[in-house]
């Protein structure tokens, strides 16, 4: 059986290969604060992860998310929600398809998301702070 910190590792190490030519988080927090919104609902567990899929499933088929975000930022949420993710429907439920993460739980995800987000924010300033140098 895989330990869970391996797994968490694991996992965390292809999303930050996946982000590793972002400019920047914008994609994560959004993704981030869904799920902060939703948790904390007062839902049943099962609920929370079909709700939190659906909303993650209905942004990517979304075309308007160009008056929040730049449009190299929602390329990006894109791509990770439909090729990373693979954040599919089957006609009675939601899940994610990419197999890393198909078995995680949501909290596990978000413990993911949360690392990635806070070590390439690291990156990126630490990339601004040489250029100004």
């Amino acid at each position: 059986m895989v330990d869970f910190n391996d797994k968490i590792t694991y996992c965390r190490d292809k999303l930050l290969n996946f982000i590793q030519d972002w400019e920047s988080t914008k994609g994560l927090d959004i993704i981030i604060d869904i799920y902060d919104e939703i948790r904390y609902s007062g839902m049943k567990k099962d609920n929370i992860r079909q709700k939190y899929l659906k909303i993650l499933y209905n942004i990517k088929r979304s075309k308007n998310w160009h008056t929040i975000l730049e449009k190299e930022d929602w390329t990006k949420l894109e791509l990770f929600l439909n090729e990373f993710l693979e954040i599919q429907y089957d006609g009675k439920n939601y899940y994610i398809g990419k197999n890393c993460f198909s078995n995680l739980s949501l909290d596990e995800l978000y413990q993911i998301l949360l690392e990635a987000k806070y070590i390439k924010e690291k990156e990126i300033n630490s990339i601004d702070n040489m250029e100004v140098l």
